[in-house]
């Protein structure tokens, strides 16, 4: 669970750059694709915490980093739609 969790939130992560840097195109469906992964990561750590006593520490901070990266990504998104509408 520690290993998906943690794949999970780097994909997530790496939808995020790739939409900050224009290589993923504002518009484009692809752009929903961090919150697909990041809100993933947040579930199967949120509930790997529940039941995996060995590793719930890990599993917990990876959900709470992935909740926190999935809101700072709706945050970028909010004024990116505002700068891409002033053009």
């Amino acid at each position: 669970m520690l290993k998906f969790a943690l794949a999970t939130f780097v994909i997530g992560w790496g939808f995020i750059l790739a939409v900050a840097f224009g290589l993923i195109a504002q518009d484009s469906r692809l752009g929903f694709g961090p919150l697909v992964f990041l809100m993933a990561a947040t579930m199967v750590g949120g509930s790997g915490a529940i039941e995996d006593e060995e590793n719930r520490v890990p599993l917990l901070l990876l959900a709470v980093a992935a909740f926190a990266s999935c809101m700072l990504y709706a945050v970028m998104r909010y004024f990116m739609l505002f700068s891409w509408g002033g053009r």
